[in-house]
């Protein structure tokens, strides 16, 4: 009986050997250090991560280069008058690599009309007049630029001009209002007698020695 007894011990204790030492290799687990968060089995190391995190890649983001598009609304240009220079005050494009460049496609640009690099319209206005021009606008991307199509309105108005001061003829007593222009003085703006006329007329035609005038100044060039 003392011999049976231990021959099913020993069996028995040879069976747990075999289940604790039997599990493939590929599989058996590293001392736990204590240190908390990779488990490493046989050869391939996990890293937990939580919900909301990202895992980066190796190498540079890539950095866009401009964008893909110009980006354009049609202009209508109103406040403009003869001889005053103009820029409008943002650029009227965006996107792609600048350097713009502004080409009729339906009608004809004004000759004193003009798009900068930075996509701003400037000009000094030549003539009074309205019209308007459907124009394409380009940017500098090598090969084939990027384009984008926009129609321009303007309206042109005469030069405003301030009379400073002006004096007229004396004359000899005749019961009439008429009077003759002798000078005027214009502000910052010196014209020639043939760039504009001039007409008045006494306030009253009572005899005076400090009569008093209405001078009217009608241009007759714009430049």
């Amino acid at each position: 009986m003392k011999t049976s007894y231990t021959k099913r011990a020993l069996a028995f204790w040879l069976a747990v050997a075999m289940l604790a030492t039997g599990a493939p290799a590929a599989l058996a687990r590293e001392p736990d250090t204590g240190t908390g968060g990779s488990t490493s089995v046989s050869g391939t190391t996990t890293t937990p991560t939580t919900p909301g995190e990202t895992t980066e890649t190796s190498g540079e983001p890539d950095t866009p280069q401009g964008t893909t598009e110009l980006n354009a609304n049609d202009q209508t240009l109103n406040d403009l008058s003869v001889g005053t220079a103009f820029t409008s005050g943002s650029a009227i494009v965006s996107g792609g690599q600048g350097g713009y460049k502004m080409t009729a496609k339906d009608g004809t640009i004004p000759s004193w009309l003009s798009l900068t690099n930075d996509g701003k319209l400037s000009g000094t206005p030549t003539e009074v007049g309205s019209g308007n021009v459907t124009v394409t606008i380009s940017d500098s991307t090598a090969g084939t630029p990027l384009t984008k199509d926009i129609r321009i309105s303007y309206t042109v108005k005469a030069k405003e001009i301030a009379v400073t001061a002006a004096t007229v003829a004396d004359k000899t007593y005749d019961r009439t209002t008429t009077a003759t222009v002798t000078s005027v003085t214009f502000g910052s703006d010196s014209l020639d007698p043939g760039d504009y006329t001039a007409t008045a007329k006494f306030t009253s035609a009572d005899a005076s020695e400090s009569a008093q005038a209405t001078v009217t100044v009608e241009l007759t060039e714009q430049g």
